[in-house]
């Protein structure tokens, strides 16, 4: 038999078959006049050998014995009558005769359970029922007496709790807590927090907190042993000081203490007074117009230019100020 490749090739565009060669495709197919051959077909003498032969088929439907063993099996079905215990095997039979009537329709299934009825019934009796209300007397190991906690708290915050400013150097002596410090005669302003690193040794964070100044900072001060860093108290800022937008300025202005640490934008050619800057604070500036000249002056300082000396450029030009001691850092970038 001629290959499929080579049938293909003989009749590909642009050729003409032989007369062998036509005879040769059309001889590479059966023709439905053709009886197949059981060995061309794969696989089917293996399949016929595996089923029974119409005799053997009608012997097993006329041998009345053929399904004997599963007949013998079955339960017959019988209206208006329930299965009998005598119809299980007796494995079955001693697991019914196990069993006990048990009201179960107030029962919750909840999770796997893999006992018995009658041990689920046992587990169900040895719990007591949610309303069961346990008595006093019942409960072993309880206390004889009880603390008055009203007056055991009055008497630790009056004794305990609060102290004396004069008495805050002995703070070492006293336990980890919280303390409120008298200030004054009956201004309660304070607070004291002290904390035990060992048994002689200590270390405390003092808050004052002033009730008659509307509006005044909380301050701070720590101390270790009884020995206060600097002795003074340090205020704490407010949010807005810390987080806070900057400034417009638009005229001849002075800045004060509250543009340090701040953008300045400069929307106008104007002059701008840097001299009540602190030591060592700084101020940032953003140029947002295009035409005209910002001019720094500094009264009393010595002006030290590290970039540009003039504030003129286009707009989105930066400057930076920064003072320490008697000089006045300008640093400007033009674009």
């Amino acid at each position: 038999m001629t290959a499929i490749e080579t049938l293909k090739q003989w009749f590909s565009n642009l050729k003409k078959p032989t007369q062998e060669q036509f005879w040769a495709w059309l001889d590479s197919f059966w023709h439905k006049s053709e009886k197949i051959p059981m060995e061309s077909v794969e696989g089917l003498d293996k399949l016929v050998e595996g089923t029974a032969s119409a005799e053997q088929l009608s012997n097993h439907l006329n041998d009345t014995q053929a399904h004997k063993v599963l007949f013998d099996k079955k339960v017959d079905k019988v209206e208006g009558k329930e299965l009998s215990s005598n119809d299980f095997t007796n494995e079955y039979k001693e697991k019914l005769e196990g069993l006990h009537q048990v009201d179960i329709s107030g029962l919750l299934p909840k999770g796997d359970y893999t006992g018995t009825a009658q041990d689920l019934k046992k587990q169900i009796d040895d719990k007591a029922d949610k309303k069961h209300k346990h008595s006093w007397g019942d409960i072993e190991g309880k206390p004889n007496t009880f603390i008055d906690t009203q007056n055991f708290f009055e008497e630790k915050k009056q004794e305990g709790f609060k102290i004396e400013a004069s008495k805050l150097n002995d703070f070492v002596n006293r336990p980890s807590g919280s303390y409120v410090v008298k200030y004054g005669n009956d201004d309660w302003g304070g607070l004291l927090l002290v904390f035990r690193r060992s048994g002689s040794s200590a270390s405390s964070l003092e808050i004052l907190i002033s009730h008659y100044i509307y509006g005044t900072r909380l301050s701070v001060r720590h101390s270790i042993d009884g020995v206060r860093y600097a002795g003074f108290f340090k205020q704490l800022a407010w949010y807005d000081d810390v987080i806070r937008a900057g400034v417009r300025v638009g005229e001849n202005t002075t800045l004060s203490v509250d543009h340090q640490n701040q953008v300045v934008f400069v929307a106008n050619a104007c002059s701008i007074e840097l001299n009540q800057i602190q030591n060592m604070g700084s101020v940032s500036f953003r140029k947002v117009f295009d035409d005209g000249t910002v001019t720094f002056t500094c009264t009393g300082k010595n002006i030290i230019y590290t970039g540009d000396t003039t504030f003129n450029g286009k707009k989105g030009s930066t400057a930076v100020i920064s003072i320490f001691e008697n000089d006045c850092y300008i640093d400007i970038r033009n674009i």
